[in-house]
């Protein structure tokens, strides 16, 4: 057993986060990628990371990054190709075997907020009031197999909307890179957000302590805004912003992709379960909305 911690997603927004924030600790990372002669991949290599190709939906080949691995970094996206396959749910659930087969100690996982008020509702058969349940689901998956999987410790991030998401290109952005957010979500409907980056600094806080942040399923977020606040930071930054709601029927004619709108329409009902003072209690560092607008521009 040596201090490598495994950073799946490494190329990704999240696990980049988090590798790079482990390096700068001075804590060595084992990056899994798929494509290690792309740019994502170099990059990290030439900030430290050791480079291991391997893919999430072949547990064989993970075998030789867990090798001698203290812990593990977990996220797993949707194909966006194809919305309806189990490829988010293999791979976590093939990761949380193969580590546990190698012996890895520490796992973090990574999902989404309002995860647990899902899982309530769903018991209760209310599942189809969130919209695309099978988004959920998905996001179930691994963090109900914790538990029960052997590690040492475990910790299960819940990162409330990106802020990021709002970085052009993006499908919530008309044609994916004008001025304008067109969306279901009510513009004055407050909404819990966060910086990737902190994502990052939760990771690192856990993997350097995994006494105190087993077993917690914790929700983060570093500001609770609604969409015309978040337009006039970023108009104020420097990015010229403004939103448009518009009705499902109107965002499925201006071509917007019906699992976005369905997940929106339901944003509108949520209620708001990650605050500040979560992630606070954790001493975690967290960003603002208005600080991560204007990182962007520097």
């Amino acid at each position: 057993m040596t201090d490598v911690v495994v950073v799946t997603g490494a190329t990704g927004r999240q696990g980049g986060s988090v590798a790079r924030r482990l390096l700068a600790d001075g804590v060595p990372v084992r990056a899994l990628v798929r494509q290690p002669g792309s740019d994502a991949a170099k990059s990290l290599a030439a900030a430290g990371a050791e480079l291991v190709t391997g893919d999430l939906t072949d547990r064989a080949s993970l075998e030789p990054a867990l090798s001698g691995a203290r812990a593990v970094f977990s996220v797993q996206t949707p194909d966006i190709n194809d919305l309806a396959s189990d490829v988010e749910r293999v791979g976590g659930l093939n990761l949380v075997e193969a580590a546990r087969r190698a012996g890895v100690s520490q796992f973090v996982h990574s999902s989404v907020a309002r995860l647990g008020s899902f899982l309530r509702q769903a018991a209760l058969g209310k599942a189809g009031e969130w919209g695309n349940a099978r988004y959920w689901e998905s996001k179930a998956v691994v963090g109900q197999a914790l538990p029960d999987a052997g590690f040492a410790s475990w910790t299960e991030i819940r990162p409330a909307f990106f802020m990021s998401n709002l970085t052009r290109p993006s499908i919530w952005f008309e044609n994916l890179t004008g001025e304008t957010i067109v969306t279901a979500v009510d513009p004055d409907k407050p909404l819990a957000v966060v910086a990737v980056q902190d994502i990052g600094s939760a990771a690192a806080a856990a993997f350097a302590d995994p006494h105190r942040f087993h077993g917690h399923a914790i929700e983060l977020a570093g500001e609770v805004l609604s969409l015309n606040e978040m337009t006039a930071a970023l108009t104020a930054a420097g990015t010229p912003t403004r939103v448009e709601a518009v009705t499902p029927e109107q965002g499925k004619a201006r071509g917007m992709l019906p699992e976005l709108i369905d997940n929106q329409v339901a944003m509108n009902n949520a209620e708001i379960t990650a605050t500040p003072a979560i992630a606070a209690r954790f001493g975690v560092p967290l960003t603002s909305f208005a600080d991560w607008a204007g990182q962007r521009l520097r």
